[in-house]
């Protein structure tokens, strides 16, 4: 069996409900490491697949986990765990719309994706769960939305970590969404690893991704109007090696925040820093959330 529970794909949109839904605070975990079940989220007007790690939201402060632009929850590794072994916080990992185990998109992917999900969907999961306050902990475009989140609700964002957030788009990002895209028509291999994680929102996720980014509309995204609004502390990182970005996206989020704010380039690391030098990130996140002021 593998590190991360089955779940069984659901493509029906999701139930009507009246009121808000209910908190979904479970009993404190016996095993503050396990894993839950698979868990349905209405969200956005659609249904995306979480899984939560830790003691529970009522027993420790909260991170939520956001992930990269073809992400799922099985691509964080082991990452998780080691961070819940180092800080004894309660985590959240969701699915964003067409992605894994989430509903299947059914149109194409909007240029204000990220936008969307920050201020529409994410609100919707921490209502879910019943979170007030949490800290946000996004990869690449997830770090973005964290940033974003961060920026339009102060009052829930208790703090901010990111891995390789983009600021605006450059020619590197373009040049690394184009090697991603002919990678994936040209070798099966990569089809087939996405396919494995993906399952049937495997085509129309990296059509709808790469599509996005390599559109002449987007050419001109960017979050650092919006990067004052974001007061929460925030601790950003990103690798010297990162195929996807330079470290100016560092340096111009670092200059644009409106809080506190801990940077760290780790030099050799990728767009992945949290897997090609996990415990330097580990320790990183471990050190921030400690000197974060209590709840």
């Amino acid at each position: 069996m593998g590190l991360w529970p089955k779940f069984k794909r659901d493509s029906r949109p999701p139930p009507k409900r009246k009121g808000p839904p209910p908190s979904r605070v479970p009993p404190r975990a016996a095993d503050p490491t396990r894993i839950s079940d698979a868990l349905d989220v209405p969200a956005g007007g659609h249904m995306l697949r979480a899984v939560t790690i830790g003691p529970g939201p009522k027993y420790a402060p909260t991170l939520v986990f956001l992930h990269e632009g073809l992400g799922c929850i099985p691509l964080w590794r082991d990452f998780p765990r080691a961070v819940i072994a180092a800080t004894g916080y309660n985590e959240i990992l969701y699915e964003r719309y067409g992605y894994g185990g989430s509903e299947m998109l059914d149109g194409p992917v909007k240029p204000d994706f990220m936008e969307h999900e920050a201020h529409v969907v994410l609100p919707a999961v921490l209502d879910f769960f019943g979170i007030e306050t949490a800290v946000l902990l996004g990869h690449s475009d997830g770090g973005s939305i964290a940033l974003m989140f961060a920026g339009a609700f102060p009052a829930r964002a208790r703090a901010v970590i990111t891995l390789a957030a983009h600021a605006y788009v450059e020619e590197a990002t373009i040049e690394g969404v184009r090697t991603v895209r002919a990678a994936y028509e040209a070798d099966d291999r990569l089809e087939t690893r996405l396919r494995h994680y993906h399952g049937d929102n495997t085509e129309a996720l990296v059509e709808g991704w790469t599509g996005v980014w390599l559109s002449p509309e987007f050419r001109s995204w960017s979050i650092e109007a919006r990067l004052a609004e974001v007061k929460a502390p925030a601790l950003i990182i990103q690798g010297g090696a990162d195929e996807f970005a330079t470290p100016e996206h560092l340096a111009r989020i670092g200059r644009g925040l409106g809080g506190p704010v801990t940077e760290l380039l780790i030099e050799g690391a990728g767009h992945t820093p949290q897997r090609d030098a996990e415990a330097r990130v580990v320790e990183a996140i471990t050190r921030f959330v400690k000197d974060l002021p209590p709840l």
